[in-house]
């Protein structure tokens, strides 16, 4: 069918099989898909090679499902969104409908990319895992299996107008570099938007002039909590040290602060909140995974403690926080599994979840 004979009621739910790409070396074992929220039980990812992508039998179901709005399937698949929606209504769903409706997108060709070659990382993030941090593959034991995504450069980059790198950490991962330069060398970065989710660590000066030869750059500063909230959930990390490096990227580009809500920081928002309440573009996105980490593991005694200090604060990011909490009811065998997880990665890391705050006393001797 041709995209442009496409009929008001047969918009699709969401035009990502369309518009977007996702190619990843590990996640998901490598393969392709619509997006980086996308999950699927039956379908899984494509496991073809980028050139058949367009053309698969696999978009095209994927394509279809989105068209007769197969909110079965679309349940599982587009969950992220979904949810994101219900608690800030918005969500790359409804942020690639603005760019199609607004005409800056068309439907005829991939306009967004999202690139994930490869682990490599500086910290070990307690909500983090091997595929995403070789730090962490390391300290697990973990063998990691790697897809070649080096045919990345077979995709038409006149085409592409917004490109999102992922690691690992974005700014020290030599494969994110040389596709970058690669970019920059063919003057496709004068045309394309550059994304990248950053861990703030990294301001050195060559990776500053890399990105500034894009034609926009926008960050997600991946910071979820201040001082040793922080510095505990993304091990390797001194806040000082963050705090710095943060006004210095503010200064570079356009940036949006990405704070991910589970239950190490957000016991303990009462500890660090009011930065993030300083700040002009803050979003909050619930952890749902790993679920032990998640808010299905907090008691709801203490859920309601902290809604009701929220419940104090008039502000929208208060309201959107209280929103996340009451998404989650306390599940005891996530919590079981959150005491046996934290007690096991102190052991490893010689540190103690104890040692932050008097909340998680409580918190580990519920019964």
């Amino acid at each position: 069918m041709n995209n442009n004979s496409l009929k008001q009621d047969k918009l699709p739910f969401c035009w990502a099989p369309w518009v977007a790409i996702q190619y990843a070396s590990i996640r998901y074992e490598g393969g392709i898909a619509p997006c980086c929220e996308w999950q699927t039980e039956d379908v899984g990812w494509f496991r073809g090679n980028l050139s058949e992508y367009k053309d698969s039998k696999w978009l095209a179901d994927v394509k279809k499902q989105m068209l007769d709005h197969d909110m079965e399937k679309i349940n599982v698949s587009c969950k992220e969104c979904i949810t994101d929606e219900k608690v800030s209504n918005h969500s790359s769903r409804t942020w690639m409908h603005n760019k199609v409706r607004s005409k800056d997108w068309n439907t005829e060709d991939f306009q967004f990319l999202d690139f994930r070659p490869g682990n490599t990382c500086n910290l070990k993030c307690r909500m983090c895992n091997a595929r995403n941090s070789d730090q962490i593959a390391d300290e697990e034991g973990i063998t990691v299996t790697k897809r070649n995504v080096d045919d990345i450069i077979n995709l038409d980059f006149l085409k592409i107008k917004n490109v999102r790198v992922i690691g690992g950490e974005p700014s020290i991962d030599p494969k994110i570099h040389n596709f970058l330069d690669y970019l920059i060398k063919e003057n496709f970065c004068s045309n394309i938007n550059l994304q990248f989710s950053t861990n703030c660590t990294n301001t050195n000066s060559k990776w500053l002039n890399r990105i500034s030869k894009f034609r926009h750059v926008h960050m997600d500063l991946s910071i979820d909590a201040t001082g040793n909230i922080l510095e505990y959930c993304r091990k390797g990390v001194l806040w000082p040290i963050i705090k710095k490096n943060i006004e210095t990227l503010k200064q570079m580009c356009a940036y949006t602060f990405h704070v991910t809500a589970g239950i190490y920081n957000y016991s303990t928002i009462e500890k660090w909140f009011d930065y993030f309440l300083d700040q002009k573009y803050v979003h909050q996105y619930p952890l749902f995974g790993p679920s032990e980490q998640s808010l299905l593991a907090l008691p709801n005694a203490i859920k309601e403690e902290k809604i009701e200090w929220l419940s104090k604060i008039d502000h929208p990011y208060a309201k959107e926080a209280i929103s996340i909490f009451n998404m989650f009811e306390f599940n005891k065998n996530h919590y079981d599994r959150f005491v046996w997880y934290t007690k096991n990665k102190d052991k490893i890391r010689n540190e103690s979840v104890l040692d932050l705050d008097p909340i998680f006393k409580r918190i580990m001797n519920y019964v």
